[in-house]
Protein backbone atom coordinates (compact mmCIF):
# COMPACT_ATOMS: atom_id res chain seq x y z
CA UNK A 1 0.00 0.00 0.00
CA UNK A 2 3.28 2.13 -0.16
CA UNK A 3 3.69 4.95 -2.58
CA UNK A 4 6.64 7.44 -1.99
CA UNK A 5 7.00 10.95 -2.26
CA UNK A 6 6.57 12.28 -5.33
CA UNK A 7 5.29 16.35 -5.04
CA UNK A 8 6.45 19.84 -5.12
CA UNK A 9 5.41 23.27 -3.65
CA UNK A 10 2.52 25.15 -4.29
CA UNK A 11 0.62 28.16 -3.63
CA UNK A 12 -2.17 27.80 -1.16
CA UNK A 13 -5.31 29.75 -2.19
CA UNK A 14 -7.02 30.38 0.98
CA UNK A 15 -4.25 30.72 3.48
CA UNK A 16 -0.81 31.98 1.57
CA UNK A 17 -0.97 35.66 1.81
CA UNK A 18 -1.44 35.32 5.73
CA UNK A 19 2.39 33.79 5.85
CA UNK A 20 3.83 36.83 4.21
CA UNK A 21 1.83 38.89 6.66
CA UNK A 22 3.44 36.71 9.24
CA UNK A 23 7.45 36.78 7.63
CA UNK A 24 8.19 33.56 6.31
CA UNK A 25 10.31 33.60 3.52
CA UNK A 26 8.22 31.72 1.23
CA UNK A 27 4.14 31.09 1.47
CA UNK A 28 3.51 27.78 -0.09
CA UNK A 29 2.24 24.66 0.49
CA UNK A 30 2.81 21.38 -0.55
CA UNK A 31 1.52 18.37 -2.58
CA UNK A 32 2.08 14.93 -3.83
CA UNK A 33 0.89 12.40 -5.91
CA UNK A 34 -0.73 9.69 -3.61
CA UNK A 35 -0.85 6.97 -7.31
CA UNK A 36 0.57 6.44 -10.31
CA UNK A 37 -2.47 5.76 -11.94
CA UNK A 38 -4.05 7.87 -12.20
CA UNK A 39 -1.60 10.32 -10.77
CA UNK A 40 -4.13 12.06 -7.94
CA UNK A 41 -3.13 14.96 -6.34
CA UNK A 42 -3.23 15.42 -2.33
CA UNK A 43 -2.02 18.22 0.03
CA UNK A 44 0.77 17.44 2.94
CA UNK A 45 -0.52 18.77 6.23
CA UNK A 46 0.33 18.63 10.13
CA UNK A 47 -2.40 17.40 11.85
CA UNK A 48 -3.34 20.63 14.55
CA UNK A 49 -3.76 18.30 17.17
CA UNK A 50 -1.31 15.30 17.33
CA UNK A 51 1.41 17.18 14.72
CA UNK A 52 2.22 14.08 12.74
CA UNK A 53 2.49 14.84 8.95
CA UNK A 54 0.01 13.70 6.92
CA UNK A 55 -1.76 14.08 3.52
CA UNK A 56 -5.39 14.17 2.32
CA UNK A 57 -8.18 16.15 0.03
CA UNK A 58 -8.11 20.15 0.83
CA UNK A 59 -11.41 19.22 2.46
CA UNK A 60 -9.26 16.99 5.30
CA UNK A 61 -6.22 19.41 4.83
CA UNK A 62 -7.96 23.04 5.04
CA UNK A 63 -8.42 22.46 9.47
CA UNK A 64 -5.12 21.74 9.57
CA UNK A 65 -1.65 23.22 9.13
CA UNK A 66 -0.55 22.79 5.36
CA UNK A 67 2.52 25.14 5.84
CA UNK A 68 4.16 27.03 5.30
CA UNK A 69 6.93 24.18 3.74
CA UNK A 70 10.52 25.52 2.31
CA UNK A 71 13.51 23.96 1.95
CA UNK A 72 17.41 24.81 3.11
CA UNK A 73 19.57 27.06 0.34
CA UNK A 74 22.17 24.45 0.02
CA UNK A 75 21.56 20.83 1.15
CA UNK A 76 17.96 21.22 0.31
CA UNK A 77 16.39 19.24 3.39
CA UNK A 78 12.79 20.52 3.96
CA UNK A 79 11.20 23.24 6.17
CA UNK A 80 8.33 23.45 7.48
CA UNK A 81 7.43 27.11 9.63
CA UNK A 82 11.26 28.49 8.80
CA UNK A 83 12.99 25.20 10.79
CA UNK A 84 14.00 21.60 11.01
CA UNK A 85 11.77 19.73 13.63
CA UNK A 86 10.85 16.49 12.00
CA UNK A 87 10.70 13.51 14.18
CA UNK A 88 10.11 9.58 13.88
CA UNK A 89 7.90 7.54 15.71
CA UNK A 90 7.48 4.21 15.99
CA UNK A 91 4.00 3.66 16.49
CA UNK A 92 3.52 -0.07 16.20
CA UNK A 93 6.79 -1.61 17.59
CA UNK A 94 5.39 -5.39 17.15
CA UNK A 95 5.59 -4.58 13.17
CA UNK A 96 7.97 -1.75 13.23
CA UNK A 97 5.97 1.01 11.61
CA UNK A 98 7.28 4.52 11.96
CA UNK A 99 5.26 7.54 11.43
CA UNK A 100 6.84 11.12 10.40
CA UNK A 101 5.98 14.46 13.03
CA UNK A 102 6.84 17.57 13.42
CA UNK A 103 7.78 19.16 17.19
CA UNK A 104 6.18 22.19 16.69
CA UNK A 105 6.63 23.46 20.07
CA UNK A 106 9.93 22.01 20.58
CA UNK A 107 9.73 20.43 23.37
CA UNK A 108 10.09 16.94 22.03
CA UNK A 109 6.39 16.04 21.20
CA UNK A 110 5.54 16.51 25.22
CA UNK A 111 2.66 18.46 25.22
CA UNK A 112 -1.08 17.22 26.24
CA UNK A 113 -2.31 14.56 23.94
CA UNK A 114 0.76 14.28 22.17
CA UNK A 115 3.18 11.46 21.51
CA UNK A 116 6.00 12.13 23.35
CA UNK A 117 4.31 10.91 26.82
CA UNK A 118 3.39 7.69 25.36
CA UNK A 119 7.03 6.36 25.89
CA UNK A 120 7.07 5.40 22.24
CA UNK A 121 10.58 5.35 20.61
CA UNK A 122 11.25 8.77 19.10
CA UNK A 123 14.06 9.98 16.58
CA UNK A 124 15.37 12.75 15.67
CA UNK A 125 15.27 13.23 11.69
CA UNK A 126 16.27 15.28 8.33
CA UNK A 127 13.89 15.22 6.05
CA UNK A 128 15.96 15.87 2.43
CA UNK A 129 14.53 16.86 -1.29
CA UNK A 130 16.04 13.86 -3.71
CA UNK A 131 15.33 14.42 -7.35
CA UNK A 132 14.39 11.01 -9.14
CA UNK A 133 16.80 9.43 -11.48
CA UNK A 134 16.03 11.35 -15.51
CA UNK A 135 16.01 8.09 -17.80
CA UNK A 136 16.04 8.72 -21.57
CA UNK A 137 12.71 7.72 -21.54
CA UNK A 138 11.51 10.69 -18.92
CA UNK A 139 13.69 13.18 -21.52
CA UNK A 140 12.12 11.79 -24.68
CA UNK A 141 8.73 11.90 -23.40
CA UNK A 142 9.24 15.28 -22.32
CA UNK A 143 10.82 16.61 -25.71
CA UNK A 144 7.40 15.14 -27.14
CA UNK A 145 5.68 17.34 -25.02
CA UNK A 146 7.64 20.37 -25.48
CA UNK A 147 7.40 19.86 -29.28
CA UNK A 148 3.93 18.99 -29.59
CA UNK A 149 2.79 22.43 -27.13
CA UNK A 150 4.99 24.82 -30.20
CA UNK A 151 3.05 23.28 -32.76
CA UNK A 152 -0.73 23.74 -30.80
CA UNK A 153 0.87 27.60 -30.40
CA UNK A 154 2.07 28.02 -34.01
CA UNK A 155 -1.52 26.36 -35.26
CA UNK A 156 -3.38 29.07 -33.28
CA UNK A 157 -1.11 31.89 -34.89
CA UNK A 158 -1.87 30.95 -37.75
CA UNK A 159 -5.62 30.62 -37.57
CA UNK A 160 -5.16 34.23 -36.10
CA UNK A 161 -3.62 35.54 -39.15
CA UNK A 162 -6.31 34.05 -41.34
CA UNK A 163 -9.04 35.30 -39.69
CA UNK A 164 -10.48 37.95 -41.52
CA UNK A 165 -12.64 41.25 -40.80
CA UNK A 166 -15.98 40.91 -42.49
CA UNK A 167 -16.53 43.97 -44.28
CA UNK A 168 -19.97 46.04 -44.07
CA UNK A 169 -22.26 45.32 -47.21
CA UNK A 170 -22.23 48.85 -49.27
CA UNK A 171 -25.89 50.81 -48.74
CA UNK A 172 -28.01 50.82 -51.48
CA UNK A 173 -28.64 54.13 -53.22
CA UNK A 174 -32.53 55.49 -53.66
CA UNK A 175 -33.27 55.03 -56.73
CA UNK A 176 -33.21 58.20 -58.69
CA UNK A 177 -36.46 57.74 -60.66
CA UNK A 178 -39.77 55.19 -60.97
CA UNK A 179 -37.98 53.14 -63.65
CA UNK A 180 -34.30 52.87 -62.30
CA UNK A 181 -32.86 50.44 -60.79
CA UNK A 182 -30.77 50.99 -57.66
CA UNK A 183 -27.15 49.69 -57.50
CA UNK A 184 -23.98 49.24 -55.40
CA UNK A 185 -20.74 49.52 -56.89
CA UNK A 186 -17.17 49.03 -55.08
CA UNK A 187 -14.57 51.29 -56.74
CA UNK A 188 -10.73 49.90 -56.37
CA UNK A 189 -8.35 52.88 -56.33
CA UNK A 190 -5.18 51.58 -57.87
CA UNK A 191 -2.58 53.92 -57.49
CA UNK A 192 -0.07 53.92 -60.76
CA UNK A 193 3.27 54.95 -61.05
CA UNK A 194 4.99 58.14 -61.47
CA UNK A 195 6.19 57.71 -65.00
CA UNK A 196 2.79 56.47 -65.89
CA UNK A 197 1.08 59.30 -64.69
CA UNK A 198 2.93 61.72 -66.14
CA UNK A 199 2.12 60.20 -69.67
CA UNK A 200 -1.38 59.76 -68.98
CA UNK A 201 -1.09 63.41 -67.89
CA UNK A 202 0.36 63.90 -71.36
CA UNK A 203 -1.85 62.02 -73.15
CA UNK A 204 -4.33 63.83 -71.22
CA UNK A 205 -2.88 67.37 -72.57
CA UNK A 206 -2.03 66.50 -75.72
CA UNK A 207 -6.29 65.68 -76.78
CA UNK A 208 -7.30 68.49 -75.09
CA UNK A 209 -5.43 70.46 -77.25
CA UNK A 210 -6.69 68.63 -80.35
CA UNK A 211 -9.93 69.34 -79.36
CA UNK A 212 -9.73 73.36 -78.57
CA UNK A 213 -8.15 73.48 -82.01
CA UNK A 214 -10.38 71.48 -83.39
CA UNK A 215 -13.24 73.51 -81.92
CA UNK A 216 -11.90 76.44 -82.94
CA UNK A 217 -11.36 75.86 -86.39
CA UNK A 218 -14.80 74.82 -86.60
CA UNK A 219 -16.06 78.04 -85.56
CA UNK A 220 -14.07 79.92 -88.21
CA UNK A 221 -15.12 78.11 -90.96
CA UNK A 222 -18.81 78.54 -89.83
CA UNK A 223 -18.11 82.31 -89.32
CA UNK A 224 -16.54 82.03 -92.93
CA UNK A 225 -19.29 80.29 -94.51
CA UNK A 226 -21.72 82.25 -92.92
CA UNK A 227 -20.14 85.94 -94.07
CA UNK A 228 -19.96 84.47 -97.63
CA UNK A 229 -23.73 83.57 -97.56
CA UNK A 230 -25.29 86.85 -96.18
CA UNK A 231 -22.36 88.89 -98.36
CA UNK A 232 -23.94 86.50 -101.61
CA UNK A 233 -27.83 87.31 -100.64
CA UNK A 234 -27.19 91.16 -100.30
CA UNK A 235 -25.71 90.53 -103.60
CA UNK A 236 -28.24 89.63 -104.88
CA UNK A 237 -30.80 91.66 -104.08
CA UNK A 238 -29.25 95.09 -104.34
CA UNK A 239 -25.61 95.08 -106.62
CA UNK A 240 -25.51 95.34 -110.38
CA UNK A 241 -23.55 92.37 -112.08
CA UNK A 242 -20.43 94.94 -111.86
CA UNK A 243 -20.78 95.49 -108.39
CA UNK A 244 -21.39 91.88 -108.02
CA UNK A 245 -17.90 91.13 -108.94
CA UNK A 246 -16.79 93.97 -106.78
CA UNK A 247 -18.37 92.41 -104.21
CA UNK A 248 -16.86 88.56 -105.38
CA UNK A 249 -13.45 90.57 -105.70
CA UNK A 250 -14.32 91.77 -101.76
CA UNK A 251 -15.24 88.44 -100.66
CA UNK A 252 -11.96 86.66 -102.23
CA UNK A 253 -9.89 89.54 -99.86
CA UNK A 254 -12.48 88.69 -96.70
CA UNK A 255 -11.84 84.89 -97.14
CA UNK A 256 -8.01 85.85 -97.59
CA UNK A 257 -8.40 87.99 -94.31
CA UNK A 258 -10.78 85.64 -92.55
CA UNK A 259 -8.31 82.75 -93.39
CA UNK A 260 -5.59 84.70 -92.21
CA UNK A 261 -7.24 85.41 -88.70
CA UNK A 262 -7.94 81.86 -88.54
CA UNK A 263 -4.22 80.83 -88.63
CA UNK A 264 -3.66 83.51 -86.12
CA UNK A 265 -6.25 82.35 -83.91
CA UNK A 266 -4.90 78.87 -84.52
CA UNK A 267 -1.39 79.75 -83.99
CA UNK A 268 -2.24 82.57 -80.71
CA UNK A 269 -4.44 79.17 -79.31
CA UNK A 270 -1.37 76.68 -80.46
CA UNK A 271 1.02 78.87 -78.58
CA UNK A 272 -1.04 79.38 -75.23
CA UNK A 273 -2.15 75.54 -75.19
CA UNK A 274 2.11 74.57 -76.09
CA UNK A 275 2.53 77.27 -72.96
CA UNK A 276 0.09 75.58 -70.36
CA UNK A 277 1.53 72.09 -71.56
CA UNK A 278 5.35 73.80 -70.68
CA UNK A 279 4.09 74.21 -67.52
CA UNK A 280 2.87 70.52 -66.80
CA UNK A 281 5.98 69.34 -68.44
CA UNK A 282 9.82 69.46 -66.27
CA UNK A 283 11.65 70.04 -69.36
CA UNK A 284 11.54 73.19 -71.82
CA UNK A 285 10.97 72.37 -75.63
CA UNK A 286 12.08 75.06 -78.42
CA UNK A 287 9.38 75.11 -81.27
Amino acid sequence: MAHPFSGYYLPVPWTGDAWKKAGFRNGEGMVTTISDDPPFLNWVYLDKDTYEVKYGIRVEAEPHLVGPWDCTPIDRRLTFEGWEGFVIVQEDEENDLWALYFDRDDDGLRGEGKVGTQGKRMLLAEVSRKEMRRTKLTSDEERITRIREQADKEKKRAQAELEVTPIAPAQEEAPQSSGSHSATSAAIEIQKPEAETKDADDDTLSTSIEQGLSKSLDSLHIGYNSRILSTDTKTEKDETRAGTELTSHHNNNSSESVYQESLQSSSSFHTASYEMSSESQTTTTTW
